[in-house]
């Protein structure tokens, strides 16, 4: 979540969100997932379109998140 806080800094911000892929190698997991995010992205008024998706991610990654954000 850090790297994509890092990325939104740099133009945008979490209000810019208007779409996230998160890609899982367990999704059986998914509700730490979206106990994470939730508290993360904030309220209603910042949630952008999300997809949940299982993946086999490379080395020992667990999740990885790709976003699409306004410029603000």
């Amino acid at each position: 979540m850090r790297s994509v806080e890092g990325g939104l800094e740099a133009g945008s911000g979490k209000p810019g969100l208007l779409q996230a892929t998160v890609y899982l190698r367990d999704m059986s997991r998914k509700a730490e997932m979206d106990e994470v995010w939730c508290d993360w992205v904030g309220g209603p008024e910042n949630w952008p379109q999300r997809a949940c998706v299982a993946a086999d991610l490379a080395g020992d990654d667990l999740v990885e998140i790709v976003v699409t954000a306004a410029v603000l």
